[in-house]
């Protein structure tokens, strides 16, 4: 089985499921988490990626991903408020488009406190 070497904080995995995570991995583009049951949970990291994407709109924010014309992935996020007025964006770049919505996700979990 392979591990994929991406990285998602317990924060975002607790503020995305709205659970308490203790552990989680990621294992042929599954992401396995624990909450310190003795049942380990299973979602496919592109589900997650939406459930991400659900999260950062509940928090006023909307993530645009898609790949670029070089070999890697964009994600915008932006901040508005319920009027939908615009307040500012942060852009990021990864080598999959999974990886650049979750580092826009654990931007938005960083500045939303």
């Amino acid at each position: 089985m392979k591990k994929i070497d991406l990285k998602i904080s317990k924060e975002l995995l607790s503020e995305v499921f709205k659970l308490n995570i203790c552990e989680a991995y990621i294992e042929n583009n599954n992401l396995y988490f624990d909450m310190g049951l003795p049942l380990i949970q299973r979602i496919n990291l592109y589900e997650f990626a939406f459930k991400c994407k659900e999260w950062a709109l509940k928090k006023e924010f909307i993530v645009h991903s898609s790949p670029t014309q070089k070999i890697e992935c964009t994600a915008i996020a932006q901040n508005f408020n319920m009027n939908h007025s615009y307040y500012g964006q942060n852009q990021f770049y990864a080598l999959t488009e999974i990886e650049a919505i979750i580092k826009a996700c654990e931007w938005i979990l960083e500045n939303s406190k």
